[in-house]
């Protein structure tokens, strides 16, 4: 099963996200917080595509915690607001990929694949 876990307080953004990786044969979960996320216990193989700017928890944050919670999901981290020390953190983190907004819809499907791969 291609399930990507899709996190992102903004619900238009995450709505397009569900609508636009659904075309394309993905199977998706959504959640309007990384806590969500998290409160649902996830164990199932997938990937991750998460906002890294979210109240509560941070994509980054959110991506330090998994590991420790036992979910091995590769993590893709979106950002509107770009900056070294967010990238240095998240290479730091494993983070899978680092994506910047606007999301190009072909990149982010063709790191979905190899996330899932």
């Amino acid at each position: 099963m291609k399930l990507v876990h899709l996190i992102d307080d903004d619900s238009v953004a995450l709505l397009c996200l569900e609508m636009f990786l659904g075309f394309e044969g993905f199977t998706t979960a959504k959640y309007n917080s990384a806590l969500a996320f998290l409160s649902d216990n996830p164990k199932s193989a997938g990937c991750v595509v998460t906002d890294i700017d979210m109240p509560g928890m941070s994509g980054l944050e959110l991506a330090a915690e998994m590991p420790k919670r036992g979910i091995d999901c590769p993590v893709i981290v979106m950002t509107g607001h770009c900056s070294a020390e967010k990238k240095r953190r998240a290479h730091e983190l494993g983070v899978f990929d680092y994506l910047e907004k606007p999301i190009d819809p072909q990149t982010l499907v063709a790191d979905v694949l190899r996330a899932l791969a």
